[in-house]
């Protein structure tokens, strides 16, 4: 029995295998999952967000189940249909925590790693 107070946490063991794993779900990160989706790729995307679209396309707190929400502009109602109309894994509410080998990414959330043959960083983040 656990001494009073502790948690027990269930550890998160599933590891995914795709073509491409896309690391952000901004604007360029959900084109280029679809581009490489259209071209034949098993294809997921990460995002930390609850939703698609990242920080240009901020979606109203009520939308976030929308697939084309429509406060968003045309062209992101468009975007998000499309990908929400893809064979594009969405992994909502990810994030990437670690890469300790080419092709493995270590993720919080529901999927514990993914491996992929190849990476796409779409986070709008960079190093100096």
């Amino acid at each position: 029995m656990a001494p009073r107070g502790a948690r027990t946490l269930d550890r998160v063991s599933e590891e995914r295998q795709v073509d491409v794993a896309v690391v952000g779900g901004g604007p360029a990160g959900m084109a280029a999952a679809l581009a490489a989706s259209l071209d034949g790729a098993s294809v997921t995307l990460i995002d930390e967000y609850a939703a698609p679209g990242g920080q240009i396309w901020r979606r109203r707190f009520d939308e976030v189940g929308a697939a084309a929400p429509p406060s968003l502009p045309r062209s992101g109602r468009d975007l998000c249909a499309a990908l929400a109309e893809s064979d594009v894994t969405v992994l909502s509410g990810a994030t990437v925590w670690a890469a300790p080998e080419p092709g493995l990414l270590l993720l919080t959330g529901s999927v514990a790693s993914l491996r992929a043959g190849a990476i796409v960083l779409a986070t709008g983040a960079y190093d100096r």
